[in-house]
């Protein structure tokens, strides 16, 4: 994590990309609120056994956006590459 020390400390954090890590993030505050400490770290998903109940909820829940994802919802006379 990324600390940003103004008037009151702000922690940033990201987990890598394409699914690859789960991140943790364990945060504590002070009485009004304020970050006193805090401590984060990576998980490689690909160490743990998938949990066929989560999957199949995770497959439930992905059926509508699988759908969503077929609308056109706009074009380009140009190629557009996405890569990055």
């Amino acid at each position: 994590p990324v600390v940003i020390e103004k008037a009151e400390p702000t922690v940033i954090v990201q987990a890598n990309e394409y699914l690859k890590y789960l991140g943790v993030l364990d945060v504590t505050f002070d009485k009004v609120g304020v970050i006193t400490a805090q401590d984060g770290k990576l998980l490689d998903v690909n160490t743990y056994a998938a949990d066929a109940q989560a999957q199949a909820k995770v497959d439930e829940l992905k059926k509508p956006l699988d759908e969503l994802k077929k609308t056109v919802i706009g074009s380009s006379k140009v190629f557009l590459d996405g890569e990055r």
